[in-house]
Parts: C-alpha cells; structure tokens; sequence
C-alpha cells in the first residue's frame, strides 16, 4: 500500500464511520510518519491496512 492508498482508505473509513479520526495500526502505520521514498520498497509491499476506531474496543483490518 503507498501513502496515497492509505490517505484514501482513512478518508473512507472516516466517512464510513462518521468521525474525523482513525489510528492506523500494524507495518502501515509507518506510512504516517515517512514519505514512500524514505522508506525501503519492502515498507509498502502489504495490500492491509488495519485500523482502531476511536472510541471502540475492536480493531479492523482489510486488504484493498
């Protein structure tokens, strides 16, 4: 997944879930923090994006 995906996949589960926040979990959440080309290739090989909704006691993970 590339930072552009992962912009994409928060816009629409902040839609989907009608809140502004979600905190990104696992090896994508790094995707936050640094551009694509300061990370190695293998950092945006994983098609997941997992996800913790604020205020719930669950997390979600899903592939594209």
């Amino acid at each position: 997944m590339r930072r552009d995906e992962l912009e994409h996949a928060i816009r629409a589960a902040t839609s989907v879930i009608r809140q502004d926040q979600v905190i990104i979990i696992g090896s994508q959440a790094i995707l936050g923090s640094y551009t694509e080309d300061q990370l190695p290739r293998a950092a945006t090989m994983s098609p997941e994006r997992s996800s913790w909704l604020i205020g719930r006691k669950t997390f979600n993970s899903s592939m594209p």
